[in-house]
């Protein structure tokens, strides 16, 4: 069963506590829904402090930190329209939320920050099976005046989709965010990864390998007679 990133939405910059976001479309019991938070805290885990998710990974630039969480939707999530997110504290927020089906619940993580150079190193990731997803995230921190693009790895870089993007925000004084999302057939290691940087702050990268769902098989064989 392929993984799909069914739909998507994102909220920022946001600046109260809770931070509500609009529920990617169609979601049904069982999906995988991922949640990429963006924020002016020095440590990932302060950003979002809510029970109903589950934290998987985080990067801090030192000042501004990036924290991904999970949740398996159950039937009462086919019928929220918003949600509401508790933050930690009540500073600077910003959140872009997929919705994956076909996916299983387990994670490989691997997260870095990188000065300028928007080049991240030692990152191999190796999927166990073919056909695992990738998303990446990325946070341009202070100096995010552009897109983030460019995404690329070192080996075997697939096509790669933008889920959702939050621009640069003077007001806030904060940067750019991105979420992109790739199947990648190889089951060999990735390599580095590298994008184009979009300004000259710090940059916090986090990246996840999904693998697919695997279906039982419809058939079996006859038992002898």
């Amino acid at each position: 069963m392929a993984i799909v990133v069914q739909s998507s939405s994102k909220a920022g910059w946001l600046s109260s506590s809770p931070c509500d976001i609009t529920a990617p479309s169609g979601i049904q019991s069982s999906n995988l829904l991922v949640l990429f938070a963006f924020g002016k805290q020095g440590d990932p885990t302060e950003i979002i402090d809510d029970a109903d998710w589950t934290y998987v990974d985080g990067i801090t630039t030192g000042g501004e930190s990036m924290a991904i969480l999970k949740r398996v939707a159950t039937v009462a999530d086919q019928s929220v329209s918003t949600y509401s997110i508790d933050t930690a504290v009540t500073d600077i927020t910003g959140l872009i939320m997929l919705r994956l089906t076909g996916a299983q619940n387990v994670f490989t993580n691997r997260s870095e920050q990188s000065v300028d150079t928007g080049v991240f190193t030692s990152l191999d990731l190796t999927p166990s099976v073919a056909n695992s997803m990738i998303l990446w995230g990325v946070f341009a921190y202070p100096s995010g005046d552009g897109p983030i693009s460019g995404h690329q790895i070192a080996t075997d870089n697939p096509t790669w989709t933008e889920a959702q993007a939050i621009s640069y925000s003077v007001p806030m004084a904060i940067g750019s965010a991105s979420v992109v999302y790739a199947l990648r057939a190889e089951t060999t290691a990735t390599g580095d990864f590298s994008i184009n940087d979009p300004g000259n702050g710090q940059l916090a990268m986090a990246v996840m390998l999904i693998p697919e769902l695997i279906s039982p098989s419809a058939s079996m064989s006859p038992s002898a007679s």
